[in-house]
């Protein structure tokens, strides 16, 4: 990536992560499926990888389902996604909050959370509105990151009927320690061998893993399975992530010179020079008309799509003016440029 603004200086770069974009969530099957019903929801304050505890039960021609499971840690929130090879409802239960409650094509698929206080052994439950031919409940605990409890932000959900493939979008929240669940619930006409299993699982085109699953079959040709999958996302709480105040003293083109003061992906200045600033020091491109620059680490937008970009800058400029520009080829670029006392964006497209 190259910094550049013509005649001017500039104090300082700073790159977000957009809060609140919302991103396409893709799942593929292996073939199609009689029935999908599918959501969302986003976790903050809660811990990155894997959940601390998973479970799964199955049974048949009942309504109601309960699912042991044993947390770890004091304060893990525990979701259990449910699915039944009947058309109908569910109802959560006891202290359990519903996030979504789908039917489709004779099937239901639902899911609920609930903070459990102090690690040990519990149990999740889930009631059909009708006695269900087969029933499938997969359930996962995750750690709170801190003393708290772990935050249940917004849920999105979608359905789709003889289908191999299902999409929706989910918004970003603010926050720290994001993480994103997927739970599915999906009833195919066939065995469930070979049949029933998810594919794969994105969000904005990044791989979503997989926690753990449960399937259940009747009569050799109907098969109910749940799914549940996870993806540890950025923070989006408003901080920086990376910062280049080009407040150094001197710069000589010395690889690394420019200081990135967050995350350390430093930059190299060509005929730019430092100056007095309006705070501290401050970059001047103004020696030259298009060969005196700073090269910035493009590590910093690798695969980005959502962000924002702040420039402190100053410029007598009244033309067309390239400030930060990035490329790996003629359709990867990012390109802002200033006209007069206004802004624009010329092409925003860098992954």
């Amino acid at each position: 990536m190259v910094c550049k603004l013509l005649r001017s200086m500039l104090l300082f770069i700073l790159v977000y992560s957009n809060v609140g974009m919302a991103a396409n969530i893709a799942v593929t099957l292996p073939g199609n499926a009689r029935a999908i019903a599918a959501g969302s929801i986003t976790l903050s304050g809660v811990s990155n990888g894997v959940p601390e505890a998973t479970a799964t039960n199955i049974n048949t021609g009942t309504s109601t389902i309960t699912t042991n499971i044993t947390t770890l840690s004091n304060n893990a929130l525990i979701l259990g996604v449910v699915g039944s090879g009947n058309g109908g409802n569910f109802t959560s239960g006891a202290g359990q909050t519903e996030h979504w409650d789908r039917s489709v094509n004779t099937a239901t698929g639902a899911a609920s959370t609930r903070t459990q206080a102090t690690a040990g052994a519990t149990s999740m439950t889930q009631t059909h509105s009708t006695t269900s031919n087969r029933t499938a409940h997969s359930v996962i605990a995750m750690a709170s990151s801190t003393a708290g409890s772990v935050t249940v932000n917004g849920a999105a959900s979608a359905i789709g009927a003889n289908a191999s493939s299902l999409n929706w979008t989910q918004a970003l929240p603010a926050g720290s320690n994001l993480k994103l669940i997927v739970g599915l619930s999906i009833e195919v006409s066939t065995a469930c061998a070979g049949n029933a299993a998810v594919s794969n699982v994105t969000y904005d085109g990044i791989a979503m893993t997989r926690a753990v699953f449960s399937q259940v079959e009747t009569n050799g040709n109907f098969c109910m399975r749940t799914e549940i999958w996870y993806a540890d996302l950025p923070s989006t709480s408003g901080t920086p992530s990376v910062q280049w105040r080009f407040d150094e003293s001197q710069w000589n083109g010395t690889p690394g010179e420019v200081i990135d003061s967050i995350a350390g992906l430093n930059g190299t200045a060509f005929s730019a020079t430092t100056t007095t600033g309006q705070v501290c020091n401050a970059a001047d491109f103004s020696a030259n008309s298009t060969s005196d620059y700073v090269s910035l680490d493009a590590a910093a937008l690798n695969g980005a799509t959502d962000f924002t970009i702040s420039v402190w800058g100053k410029t007598s400029n009244t033309g067309t003016s390239t400030i930060f520009s990035g490329s790996t080829g003629s359709q990867h670029k990012l390109a802002p440029f200033c006209l007069g006392s206004f802004w624009y964006t010329k092409l925003l497209l860098y992954r």
